[in-house]
């Protein structure tokens, strides 16, 4: 699978109409709202391991993990 970089994901925003909104969903409750603010800030993610499944999960020390874009 091809890890998908913020210029991959400018390049498909160019293909959309630049006139359109922006929208957010609320993951808990599904309910979709405006976006009030330009999307797209840096975290740090750690890999470990729970109850048998590796995931990635914040790096709140932000020292040992990887730094990743999120929309």
């Amino acid at each position: 699978m091809k890890k998908i970089t913020v210029a991959d994901t400018i390049e498909h925003l160019k293909t959309l109409p630049q006139d359109m909104e922006v929208w957010a969903i609320c993951d808990e409750s599904g309910e979709y709202s405006p976006v009030k603010l330009p999307q797209g800030r840096i975290d740090y993610v750690i890999k470990t391991k729970r109850n048998g499944r590796i995931r990635w999960e914040t790096d709140y020390d932000r020292k040992t993990g990887k730094k990743v874009c999120i929309l």
